[in-house]
């Protein structure tokens, strides 16, 4: 019986040891595949310094007369910058284009601030302000839809347009999420090992061109599960009650680009119909792809905003 509890702890202890090999293992591998994704990272933009770190803003299009239209992304937005690009590159000669990228998003630092509505609300204000930009329209995917909102009530007549491409409101369902294994996973280096080659690979959006995949690879490795864009996860429940008390002043012109067809939320259409029915100029286009609009569908969207700006907004 002693031979075989002898046997049996050096079973136990070889099991824990070798398990304690492969965690160090992947946490090193993680830690250094991280460092090298964020080398290849190709920059672009310009820096603007808020509450001591650096919120990453592209702006193209520049010129003599043009409405400045304000890009927000949607949660998560993994690349900013190449997941527009599509609406970008179709608006930059009749717009000047600026992209806000939040904390934890794209080439933005990290932040410590917590994510709630107030705190991101001023942070883009701030970097708005930075560069002189008050007099905009809004445009934005998903979430940016309360963060514009918020932004709206918070910052009245700087904004004179909202379009919305498929955005969150604020009356919609919302649960909270516990990150606590995701933080794991990104910490140990799980993720980074199971989307590198030959473990795995990082799912690509066939949106994506090829000449944007690497750098798509890269943004995904490294930033898809950071501490900030956990923490703006955790908090989404009370993010959305922040914005239950606001709505669009009645006099600004509202234009939603909506999913048709939402299987998680079968009251998607009723409540962006509930929020252009709030103003007194507003559009409402139902559109059968997926959350997404804005990458298989651009060139209907920015066709149809043109036409809305250049009734309701722009003064020619």
């Amino acid at each position: 019986m002693e031979k075989f509890w002898k046997y049996f702890k050096r079973i136990v202890i070889g099991i824990v040891v070798t398990a304690l090999v492969l965690l160090s293992s992947m946490f090193i591998f993680g830690k250094i595949g991280k460092a090298s994704d964020r080398k290849k990272i190709e920059d672009y933009g310009e820096k603007v310094e808020v509450f001591g770190n650096n919120i990453n803003m592209y702006i193209t299009g520049e010129g003599e007369g043009k409405e400045t239209i304000v890009l927000l992304p949607g949660y998560g937005t993994i690349a900013p910058k190449i997941s527009f690009d599509p609406v970008i590159e179709k608006m930059k000669d009749d717009y000047r284009i600026v992209l806000v990228e939040p904390f934890g998003y794209g080439l933005s630092d990290q932040t410590d601030r917590e994510r709630t509505t107030a705190n991101m609300v001023e942070e883009i204000h701030m970097a708005l302000q930075a560069k002189g930009i008050d007099d905009f329209i809004f445009m934005g995917h998903s979430i940016a839809g309360i963060y514009m909102l918020s932004y709206i009530n918070t910052y009245p007549g700087e904004a004179k347009a909202f379009i919305g491409i498929d955005t969150s409101v604020p009356t919609q369902p919302m649960f909270s999420m516990d990150t606590k294994m995701l933080r794991m996973a990104d910490k140990l280096g799980f993720l980074q090992l199971s989307m590198t080659p030959p473990f795995g690979k990082a799912p690509v959006p066939a949106f994506v061109p090829e000449k944007d995949v690497d750098q798509y690879v890269y943004f995904t490795r490294n930033t898809s599960l950071n501490d900030t864009l956990l923490n703006e996860l955790e908090n989404l429940p009370q993010i959305f009650d922040d914005a239950k008390g606001y709505s669009l002043p009645k006099d600004m012109p509202v234009y939603l680009f909506v999913q048709e067809f939402n299987d998680a939320i079968p009251t998607w259409q009723a409540l962006h119909e509930e929020q252009a029915n709030s103003v007194d100029t507003s559009k409402m286009m139902l559109i059968d792809g997926d959350h997404f609009l804005h990458f298989e569908h651009s060139e209907l969207i920015v066709k149809e905003t043109k036409a809305f700006l250049n009734e309701f907004v722009v003064k020619n």
